[in-house]
């Protein structure tokens, strides 16, 4: 069992923590920066939809790998080794493409096709982006590549009054930075130059992007890339222009900047939990990166029915937490707040945390962090709080207690037409806070004491059968 607590810490702990970007969307499904080993390592993530949608794949890899979109009932024989019919993807290479897909459940995943170390990333997200406010246009450029150790990418655009760009990509492993013309020689020789925080990042394979740019000045400037590792590294991206109807004051109140003065961002890892009634929050940094003192600042978690992605928010406010105001270029370091829990109705909720800074007497939404775990709250021998839930896809287990007092939220992917069923774990994120009704590990056995399936709660057993990948059979359920 001590094996399969080590296997969850390295194989998905470079994912799990959720890192908050200023004017950032969450992907619809993706995995950044996973280093695969050996030949016919996998990764993969799974998912459903109950309409025809089109998304854009973005996929990069060091080397040669398979990172491909195929029916989630083929999942054991990609697991396998075997070879498996797919819709689309890449074999061998990596890009960006637009793909369609009707409904139904669908696995986006990666195999290694190299006998040593690969780094991959992949997300696929949906085309075009939704942007609060803004029409899309069309797309400005795209961009395929690969960095080597030492060498350095740049790409010029110009931001137009009226617009907003969308910058989405992903690389293996390189420092990623927005910065004006006016640095590029700066950064063309090894120079110490200036760049826009809030869409910059070091070796963070999410970069460059998902953001939006709207807070810009009209001109000239560059995405530039440096690669400090030692391996060549592989990055895709593109920008796509839209027309701004928030330019012209008629926009909604979200995005980051929108006093023109401050410029306050969540950075860093973010986490909440839920215990005794109440809801707490744990924030590593939020920052003024802009030219004047903030506003007064607050925080809230909000439960919706649907994934937040910018934009006015409509849900049921779980927490609330009162901040002050931020002086230019300071930040708040490490904080935990509490709050008593508002008990939103029975149901399965995507958590929001959001930070508002007021305006003018307005309280606008400046950053937000959406989790990828979803919540469900009900009543159980007269307890309200955050139970597992299964969609009939995914087992989501908000916390599991393991034998050492580590925390995970876990989520188990259900292999269609298993028999007995059998579920693999597909994410898993160290978190600092236990919640109520976690789920415990005994030797080789997983005990979830309630999960909420439709209307029905149950308790279940599952025994680990597997380590490679990690799965488990369900042994009792009452």
């Amino acid at each position: 069992m001590q094996f399969f607590l080590s296997k969850i810490v390295r194989l998905f702990i470079c994912t799990a923590v959720l890192l908050a970007t200023s004017n950032s969307f969450a992907d619809f499904v993706g995995r950044k920066g996973a280093t695969l080993s050996n030949s016919g390592d996998t990764v993969y993530n799974s998912f459903s939809i109950s309409e025809t949608t089109t998304f854009t794949l973005y996929a990069a890899a060091e080397y040669s790998a398979s990172i491909i979109i195929f029916d989630t009932s083929s999942l054991n024989s990609f697991l396998n080794g075997s070879s498996v019919s797919y819709y689309d993807g890449f074999s061998g290479n990596f890009g960006i493409k637009t793909i369609t897909l009707g409904p139904g459940e669908y696995t986006l995943g990666a195999r290694n096709s190299v006998n040593g170390e690969n780094t991959i990333s992949y997300e696929l997200e949906y085309a075009p982006v939704e942007v609060s406010g803004a029409q899309y246009v069309d797309t400005y450029f795209t961009n395929v590549d690969t960095v080597s150790p030492g060498s350095k990418l740049w790409h010029g655009f110009t931001v137009q009054s009226g617009y907003a760009y969308v910058v989405e990509g992903l690389n293996t492993g390189l420092d990623s930075y927005l910065i004006p013309e006016s640095e590029l020689n700066n950064f063309k020789n090894n120079q110490s130059f200036s760049y826009f925080p809030s869409y910059s990042a070091s070796n963070d394979p999410n970069q460059p992007g998902l953001y939006v740019i709207r807070d810009l000045a009209p001109g000239n400037y560059y995405l530039a890339l440096s690669n400090s590792s030692a391996k060549t590294r592989a990055v895709v991206y593109a920008m796509y222009r839209y027309s701004d109807d928030s330019a012209n004051g008629s926009g909604s109140n979200s995005g980051s900047g929108s006093s023109g003065a401050s410029d306050v961002n969540i950075d860093g890892a973010v986490s909440y939990s839920i215990e005794n009634d109440y809801i707490q929050i744990d924030v590593e940094k939020i920052s003024n990166t802009g030219g004047a003192a903030s506003g007064t600042l607050g925080m809230s978690v909000w439960a919706t029915s649907s994934p937040y992605d910018g934009g006015s928010i409509s849900g049921y406010k779980l927490g609330e937490y009162a901040l002050t105001t931020l002086d230019e270029g300071y930040y708040y370091q490490p904080f935990t707040l509490s709050d008593q829990l508002n008990v939103p109705p029975n149901g399965v909720y995507y958590v929001t945390l959001v930070l508002t800074e007021v305006i003018g007497g307005e309280a606008y939404i400046v950053d937000y962090v959406s989790f990828s775990n979803t919540v469900t709250f009900g009543q159980n021998n007269g307890n309200s709080g955050a139970y597992a839930n299964f969609d009939g896809s995914v087992l989501s287990i908000p916390y599991v207690l393991l034998p050492d007092n580590s925390i995970f939220s876990v989520e188990l992917t259900y292999l269609l037409g298993s028999n007995p069923p059998r579920l693999v774990l597909s994410a898993a994120s160290p978190i600092s806070s236990l919640g109520s009704n976690p789920a415990t590990v005994t030797g080789s056995v997983l005990t979830i004491p309630e999960v909420v399936f439709g209307n029905d709660v149950y308790e279940l057993e599952l025994l680990l059968v597997s380590d490679n990948p990690i799965s488990f059979e369900l042994i009792g359920a009452q």
